[in-house]
């Protein structure tokens, strides 16, 4: 089953899936789009798992395009963080009342989009409650205590500009990825305030490592892409600079997202720049099967739906895809989401 829903008017990039209470289907996607540069939404979508139709309940502005969007691990799943010239907390647990506006608080107090580096990535802890990593294009990254809107600590990502930043599921362990070919691994479990810097893999080529995925299954295995050549990597963090798997591939790999279900064990959606989404499970040195869906637009970010039924969500150009991996290719629908 694939379900679309189409923006025209915006050009979509990040989403995360988070739950709002007291509704029949409390599981929601949430959309950043991009319109205008200072003007921007975010946008509700509900999605019913029984008659495979989403259905846009909420429009809220963003300052600025939305570049990542992460749901809070421990705070009733429903406080979500988005940044861009900021970072940006968002308490969507409820449904807002007739004419109320959903209002973010900004982590910084004096950001503003013409004189900062753009934050590109971010990371809640998973261990410390209201924490999160925050990871600019110039490589600096930061961690943020959200409830005190205080900078904890600040260090470096890459040598080059940062592309992605990711805490590890389980453990005080980031991960970044920089355009300098390095995937490095920041260690906050020892020494908080003076967190080990390793270079767990470096490209051969110093191609630029785009993206990183921790397996939540296994925590010592992470999912990386790179640039120029187009790869996807699996590697093992206990042997720095061996490659598991590569796939090599003509286009670039956009964002990728491992299936949370243990019942699809290492098996990763990734959208990439020839407009497909692709559903890989890995098994040894090569891929067991492959699913793909053709998207309509410039691709973006992929996401999966917690809880048993494995459906995943991804965005391109207006279009927002959702894929349910046990019925494969099905009925799809479409709601305009404009204003």
């Amino acid at each position: 089953m694939s379900a679309a829903a189409k923006d025209d008017s915006n050009q979509l990039f990040s989403l995360t899936w988070f739950e709002r209470s007291g509704l029949a289907s409390p599981t929601q996607l949430l959309v950043g789009s991009f319109s205008s540069f200072e003007q921007n939404s975010l946008v509700v979508l509900s999605y019913d798992v029984e008659n495979r139709t989403v259905q846009q309940t909420q429009r809220i502005n963003h300052h600025y395009a939305p570049l990542a969007l992460e749901v809070a691990p421990k705070l009733n799943n429903g406080i979500v963080a988005s940044c861009s010239d900021n970072v940006y907390i968002w308490d969507l647990r409820a449904e807002p009342a007739a004419g109320q506006e959903t209002i973010p608080y900004a982590l910084s107090e004096t950001a503003q989009a013409a004189s900062v580096v753009p934050i590109c990535a971010l990371s809640w802890d998973p261990v410390m409650d209201g924490l999160l990593v925050a990871g600019q294009m110039d490589s600096t990254c930061t961690i943020w205590d959200v409830e005190k809107r205080a900078q904890t600590i600040s260090f470096r990502g890459g040598s080059q500009e940062l592309l992605d930043v990711q805490f590890c599921p389980s453990s005080r362990l980031i991960g970044t990825a920089a355009i300098d070919g390095a995937l490095r691994l920041i260690d906050m479990r020892t020494d908080p305030k003076r967190p080990s810097v390793t270079v767990t893999y470096e490209h051969p080529n110093l191609a630029p490592v785009t993206g990183l995925h921790w397996y939540p299954q296994d925590t010592n295995l992470i999912a990386c892409s790179t640039a120029a050549p187009n790869e996807l990597l699996l590697l093992d963090i206990r042997k720095p600079g061996e490659v598991i798997v590569s796939e090599t591939s003509e286009s670039a790999v956009v964002d990728m997202a491992w299936a949370p279900q243990s019942t699809l064990p290492k098996t990763i959606a990734e959208t990439s720049e020839d407009r497909r989404l692709r559903i890989r499970a890995f098994g040894g040195s090569e891929t067991m099967y492959e699913q793909g869906e053709h998207l309509v637009g410039e691709p973006g970010q992929v996401a999966w739906r917690p809880g048993v039924n494995p459906v995943v969500a991804a965005v391109a150009g207006s279009t927002v895809t959702l894929w349910d991996t046990e019925a494969g290719h099905g009925v799809s629908c479409s709601v305009n989401m404009c204003t």
